[in-house]
């Protein structure tokens, strides 16, 4: 009976020890993959830090292009997109920067009126 006991609280302890070491070694292995884990996180953050670098180096390259080049010029590249009521917004806006040069300039709203539907049709 004592005999009994005894293997029963050896094996009782045994199991304990078992149940130790692998909660431990589940422990060490969490750990691991912890680890492994923040190297992931700190090496996508690098990559994504050089892509942004990358596409900042590229827009700047792009817009050095244009540095330069006069908004009218820009403007009228544009023109595909443009709607045609700027256009003539912008026509207008030269005829009154060279207001100086311009003696007398008559526009009648059935001219603007004309403009405006000639260029919605077209």
């Amino acid at each position: 009976q004592k005999q009994i006991v005894e293997k029963k609280m050896e094996t009782d302890l045994t199991k304990q020890d078992n149940k130790s070491r692998l909660r431990k070694i589940e422990m060490e292995s969490n750990l691991v993959l912890e680890e492994l884990n923040e190297q992931l996180v700190k090496v996508k953050a690098m990559n994504i830090k050089h892509e942004a670098d990358a596409q900042g180096y590229k827009l700047e390259a792009e817009m050095k292009a244009f540095k330069d080049v006069d908004w009218k010029v820009l403007t009228a590249l544009n023109q595909q997109e443009q709607d045609p009521k700027n256009t003539i917004a912008l026509a207008f806006r030269e005829l009154a920067s060279n207001e100086t040069k311009i003696g007398n300039l008559n526009i009648s709203p059935d001219l603007i009126s004309s403009l405006l539907t000639n260029e919605v049709n077209v």
